[in-house]
């Protein structure tokens, strides 16, 4: 690979995916509805040129760090490559995520709050209710899902791929059929569970077969009852010391806790890795259900393996991860 096209990769790359970060937290944290993603993204023609792409796939090396480290900048680039071309329609998606709202009683209720929502209704009438209206914006969504989905779809084909899967499945090191084992495996270790257990509960606690149960329906058994009696409402900083003193883990980093409640705030803990070994942080929604302390220990611990990253790596070892390892 070229000195240039490297120094470019990680410049470019550097400032649009610290800016695309922090865009994506204000946004998902609730604190601004629009984003401007379209506009983060035009001072960096060069580095989304297909050219650079194909110098990436086309690179040889040295050693297997180096060859981990493309990786991870030819994952970035033809991630920006193909944002950038629907980048209008994913500001379009993200606003109508944060900033739509319906009517429950005298309640509005954002669409992002609508599993919050749900697992206040336990009466079939009220879910029928609830899923009635946020189909109303599903619907609006899935237009705009739909022709960005053919930019992806289109762009990966003028990027030398054959389809956006073949593209995603290079980026994300992985293949497809392999997530399809997994799930089918899952599926027969599991299967007990849903004969059994599952039927019994929608049954007795929701007066629901298990023929006729829906997502939501799970969702509410799953995050209600005997699992959410058995956790504390979390504490994300108490929890976290808790983890750090047990492990005797000195954060050479800070990770900073978002916990304000806003409106049009994802429900849930994610991470933002604003600057590896030296900053990050975890933005909290609390559902009040077992999902609170599942997403924060997936993103506390995502946070805890760039907190010993070395400050003076290059990019592509600092701030670009395989999500897989991370995970």
């Amino acid at each position: 690979m070229s000195k240039e096209v490297l120094e470019l990769v990680r410049t470019q790359g550097n400032s649009a995916f610290r800016s695309i970060t922090k865009e994506l937290y204000l946004n998902h944290s609730g604190q601004k509805n629009k984003t401007d993603i379209s506009n983060i993204l035009k001072p960096y023609p060069d580095l989304l040129e297909h050219e650079i792409l194909q110098v990436l796939m086309d690179s040889k090396f040295s050693s297997t760090q180096e060859e981990s480290g493309n990786k991870n900048m030819l994952s970035l680039v033809a991630n920006l490559i193909v944002l950038g071309q629907s980048s209008k329609i994913q500001d379009a998606v993200f606003e109508s995520e944060a900033s739509s709202y319906f009517k429950l009683g005298h309640t509005r209720v954002n669409f992002r709050a609508i599993p919050k929502a749900l697992l206040r209704k336990s009466k079939d009438n009220e879910i029928k209710e609830i899923k009635e209206k946020k189909g109303a914006i599903i619907s609006k969504l899935n237009e705009l899902y739909l022709r960005q989905y053919a930019y992806l779809q289109k762009d990966s084909y003028e990027l030398g791929f054959k389809n956006y899967l073949t593209l995603y499945e290079l980026t994300q090191d992985h293949e497809s059929s392999d997530l399809i084992e997994h799930a089918k495996e899952f599926i027969r270790d599991t299967e007990y569970i849903s004969k059994d257990l599952l039927s019994w509960y929608l049954d007795k606690k929701m007066d629901i077969k298990l023929k006729n149960a829906d997502s939501e329906n799970l969702f509410y058994l799953i995050n209600s009852f005997e699992l959410k009696k058995a956790l504390p409402k979390l504490n994300t900083h108490s929890l976290a010391k808790k983890i750090l003193d047990k492990n005797k883990i000195e954060l050479p980093a800070v990770i900073k806790f978002d916990t304000e409640k806003r409106g049009g705030h994802v429900l849930g803990s994610i991470p933002y890795i604003y600057e590896p070994g030296v900053e990050m942080i975890v933005s909290t929604n609390l559902l009040g259900s077992v999902f609170d302390y599942e997403s924060f220990l997936e993103a506390f611990a995502c946070c805890l393996s760039y907190s010993f990253t070395n400050r003076d790596d290059y990019f592509e070892y600092a701030h670009l991860r395989n999500n897989t390892l991370v995970e």
